[in-house]
């Protein structure tokens, strides 16, 4: 019998109580989720649905928002602070309207089973499942796979090859030279939001779908895939990657969407941290980050 994925214990392929880390035992990693109802069309429109209220929030919603404030110049023609306040300001509604298209889609399917989109305080240190346990073992592994999938990729030339492409960091590098209110409004985007809204739909709503139909460690890949493909950033994909597949790892150990959304915010918050550290210090984070990519 599979066991629940709810964290009772009950795994009946376990030889022990559950009290065990078990890091190394394959099966726990390998659980499909239960209760999965819905259709691939249903899985497919979601997240096509999902994709089309983020383009729209940031490719409509904020053009039009900035024009009806009398700004004619757009994002491009705001300083540091303003553009740092259009972005938290268009992070919150497109984070509020993501989450609300994927539990819109799931809504003919409540109430869910106990494992989906699930997020829950309690038994934070739980050995086999305890989402605080196991987001401290992935934010142990992440730096390591992210740095392997780094080296990995720079020795097939992969790096090379992308190396006129943006990263991730690039977004962020030239709004760092600013006082610490504008900071405090990134950090909220990229440490809070952005985590938050990620981690609902590509580990909360897509992995767990995929498990109908494929293993779980390949439900783990495609959504790790997904991730890294949505951020539109060819230099940092294979990291991403890396870091996607770390996530839903994790995920899949824990069953609490607090895991991923905890290791994602830690991840990020750090990074934005160190180069705002690096801002203030008289390092010129863009040439940094342009060397580092």
């Amino acid at each position: 019998m599979r066991g629940n994925g709810g964290g009772d214990n009950g795994d009946n392929d376990d030889d022990d109580d559950g009290t065990s880390l078990a890091l190394f035992r394959w099966a726990l990693y390998t659980r499909p989720w239960e209760g999965i109802d819905w259709s691939g069309p249903r899985l497919a429109g979601g997240m096509l649905a999902w994709a089309a209220s983020f383009a729209g929030v940031g490719l409509l919603g904020v053009p039009l928002a900035l024009r009806a404030a009398g700004v004619a110049s757009g994002l491009a023609g705001l300083d540091a602070g303003d553009k740092a306040g259009v972005l938290l300001a268009n992070q919150i509604v497109e984070t509020l309207v993501g989450v609300a298209v994927i539990r819109g889609v799931l809504a003919p399917y409540a109430p869910l089973p106990r494992d989906i989109l699930r997020v829950d305080l309690a038994r934070p240190f739980a050995r086999r499942d305890g989402w605080l346990t196991w987001a401290g073992i992935g934010l142990v592994a992440a730096p390591v796979a992210i740095a392997g999938a780094a080296g990995l990729a720079e020795a097939a030339g992969y790096g090379a090859a992308t190396a006129a492409g943006k990263g991730t960091a690039d977004a962020v590098a030239g709004l760092l030279d600013m006082d610490s209110a504008t900071f405090a409004s990134l950090w909220v985007v990229t440490a809070i939001l952005a985590p938050v809204l990620e981690e609902t739909v590509f580990r909360g709503f897509l992995l767990p779908s995929l498990t109908k139909w494929v293993p779980t460690p390949v439900a783990v890949t495609i959504s790790a895939l997904a991730f890294a493909s949505a951020h539109l950033s060819s230099r940092d994909f294979p990291q991403l990657f890396a870091f996607g597949l770390v996530l839903g790892t994790a995920y899949s150990r824990s069953r609490n969407l607090l895991t991923p959304m905890l290791m994602h915010g830690a991840w990020n918050g750090s990074v934005l941290l160190v180069l705002y550290y690096l801002s203030t210090h008289g390092v010129k984070v863009q040439d940094l980050v342009r060397a580092a990519g």
